[in-house]
């Protein structure tokens, strides 16, 4: 429910053409976009962003918390996929925390306003309940903004293979 996921399934051209396997390929075009911090365990490949440049934090922001999976099989396929648990968990102990301080605030000072106290808890977790269901971020754009740039770069490598080899 808190993962985003976006697939694009890429030809045996686009994958072969360029003499690289593909999850090197797709390391290259993560380290040419400006990421410095690319890790490959298997078939995903995570990616951050070195956070002392602007233009790099700018990246991360942009691209989010996101990983690669690939799936090679009949037909390569390059997932870009988000995982928000962890931030929606935090959020929502945060605004637990918040909802107690104010009942214990209100219950101090309102002892002769239930009502208003109970309306108020009943907006704030109807607010809380909205926040959690919005789990669709506007990550999808974004990663297809990243799978375009990586398809790009694969046949920009399968082009510049192919003119080696006429060559």
């Amino acid at each position: 429910m808190f993962k985003t996921t976006t697939s694009r399934t890429f030809t045996d051209e686009q994958v072969r053409g360029s003499g690289l396997p593909l999850s090197e390929a797709i390391t290259g075009t993560l380290g040419k976009l400006g990421f410095a911090d690319i890790k490959q365990r298997g078939n995903t490949i995570k990616f951050k962003s070195n956070q002392q440049e602007d233009e790099l934090e700018s990246l991360q922001r942009r691209f989010g918390k996101a990983y690669i999976q690939i799936s090679l099989g009949t037909t390569p396929t390059v997932s870009v996929v988000t995982d928000q648990r962890v931030e929606k968990l935090l959020n929502l102990f945060g605004n637990l925390f918040i909802l107690t301080a104010f009942n214990i605030m209100a219950f101090r000072k309102m002892k002769d306003q239930p009502l208003f106290v109970g309306a108020i808890n009943i907006i704030f977790l109807v607010i809380l309940v909205l926040q959690l269901l919005r789990t669709r971020c506007n990550c999808k754009s974004k990663h297809k903004e990243l799978l375009d740039q990586i398809e790009k770069d694969l046949e920009s490598r399968a082009e510049t293979a192919s003119q080696a080899m006429i060559v």
